[in-house]
């Protein structure tokens, strides 16, 4: 009889620089999206599961940008708009909402809520050539709607479970408020504190 094949699970989890050195200011905000989906989520979900072990990499360049957006330093362009009113937005900033609002995976992150859906498809479904003309479909509150399902569609299953608000915030759907923004900006803040040390805590227990 053969010996068993002991298999490990190893996660590399990597970003690159996206910080500008000389501006300051992050191109892409793939660390910040994917902290509060994914690398929270998934050293979550092994803390949850009883006996669960896996081996994480986490790559030096990824940990100072997280470090960076749980601090609040970091200086991101949609953070920046997502966090602006609507009613203070000129043109170009609405036309960047709509250019990049819509970055997620269609089936599993926009058709699944009515609301974002609908948005989409009042944006031209992804056709960017429309943009500047079908702005003039969108009110106000149309676009606060989107900065707040931008980045709660980017927010992990886990996180919402751990995080009330953020639940009640999908339940709620539409007609959100600046202080529902505040409640999603604030929760993602705790989430990207909370991963570094869950991590180190995981370790710590083997």
């Amino acid at each position: 009889m053969s010996d068993p094949l002991c298999i490990t699970f190893l996660w590399h989890m990597h970003q690159p620089y996206y910080k500008d050195p000389i501006k300051g200011e992050y191109s892409l905000p793939w660390t910040y999206l994917h902290g509060v989906k994914d690398y929270y989520d998934m050293a979550a979900i092994v803390d949850m599961t009883p006996g669960a072990k896996a081996v994480f990499n986490l790559v030096p360049s990824l940990l100072e940008q997280i470090e960076d957006y749980a601090a609040g330093r970091a200086r991101d362009p949609f953070l920046i708009k997502g966090g602006m009113s609507p009613s203070d937005m000129g043109m170009e900033d609405r036309v960047f909402l709509l250019e990049n609002f819509f970055m997620a995976n269609r089936q599993r992150m926009i058709e699944p809520y009515k609301r974002y859906l609908e948005l989409q498809c009042l944006a031209g479904d992804g056709d960017n050539v429309q943009t500047a003309e079908r702005l003039r479909y969108f009110k106000d509150q149309d676009l606060l709607d989107l900065q707040v399902w931008f980045f709660l569609a980017w927010t992990g299953e886990v996180a919402r479970d751990h995080f009330p608000a953020l639940r009640e915030l999908v339940r709620k759907g539409k007609n959100f408020t600046p202080d529902d923004k505040t409640i999603l900006f604030d929760a993602h803040r705790a989430i990207l504190g909370e991963i570094i040390p869950l991590y180190r805590r995981l370790h710590l227990e083997g």
